[in-house]
């Protein structure tokens, strides 16, 4: 028994000196370097799971879905550590900035004809903010011409913010007076989450000390558990306080003839910000 124990603490020590000589062997020494990579694109993808409540039954409603949302503005910056030609490691921050591109479920509400109010309809527009921390892992293969071909993988803590930016109201017919009066109140959330992201990516030297990159990277990252609060202090006082702490993002509360109506309370449950990234840049030697 002590000769097994023996023989299982010798292999523990040798796995560690093969990881020590792996890391620090005086040739991987001479060959790890510091990069810093800005870089500039757009992604792709991000949809709202989203929900309208009605307070009363006064009027029927249908819901219709959301269009396509419009691509994001990705801004990104990383330090590489190079252990050796083959393996690399990141450490990176980032920007993504998409206003008013996440689309929300179309709500259109029928009033009853004796209300004397006019069918409406109203299309949320979401303004989305995030700010990924990531780190990726980076395996690297020749090509001719001094370039390499990258295979990356990695995880990241991002951390969004999201508001309603407003939406698009239509009244029918349109030059009617007879519109539902309201009071319309939006509202915003700071949310974080854990993600994922995988990709390719080719690298060309201009120089020794810089390189062109390309690459198209999918991201996986979902947000959920908002909890709300109205953008603007004045909602406050008028009463949007009573709804913050939740997954409202818009509240339309009826007024001058339209409480009978009843309010329109629209949620959303889950952002989903997964999607395709492509992105240029330039990486730098540092050292």
């Amino acid at each position: 028994m002590e000769q097994s124990g023996n023989i299982k603490r010798m292999k523990k020590y040798l796995l560690i000196l093969l990881l020590g000589a792996v890391l620090f062997w005086p040739s991987y020494l001479l060959s790890q370097r510091l990069y810093l990579k800005p870089a500039l694109g757009f992604s792709l993808g991000g949809s709202v799971y989203d929900t309208w409540n009605p307070t009363t039954s006064a009027f029927e409603y249908s819901v219709s879905p959301a269009e396509k949302t419009s691509p994001a503005l990705d801004v990104s910056l990383e330090f590489i550590y190079r252990l050796n030609p083959s393996l690399s490691f990141s450490l990176g921050i980032g920007y993504v900035y998409r206003m008013e591109g996440l689309n929300g479920s179309e709500g259109l509400f029928r009033p009853p004809e004796a209300s004397g109010f006019v069918d409406f309809s109203y299309t949320p527009l979401l303004n989305a903010l995030v700010y990924p921390v990531s780190f990726s892992v980076i395996y690297s293969l020749p090509l001719i011409l001094e370039g390499r071909l990258n295979l990356l993988a990695g995880v990241g803590y991002y951390i969004g913010e999201f508001d309603c930016g407003g939406g698009n109201w239509w009244n029918e017919p349109l030059d009617s007076l007879s519109k539902w009066p309201r009071q319309d109140w939006e509202f915003e959330s700071d949310v974080r989450t854990i993600g994922f992201h995988t990709g390719v990516g080719i690298e060309i030297d201009l120089s020794r000390y810089m390189a062109f990159v390309a690459e198209i990277i999918y991201r996986g990252v979902v947000f959920e558990k908002f909890e709300t609060s109205a953008k603007f202090p004045s909602d406050v006082e008028d009463g949007a306080g009573a709804l913050e702490g939740g997954s409202t993002f818009f509240y339309a509360k009826g007024i001058d003839g339209g409480e009978a109506l009843g309010d329109i309370d629209y949620r959303v449950s889950q952002i989903d910000f997964s999607g395709f990234v492509f992105r240029i840049g330039f990486k730098f030697l540092l050292k």
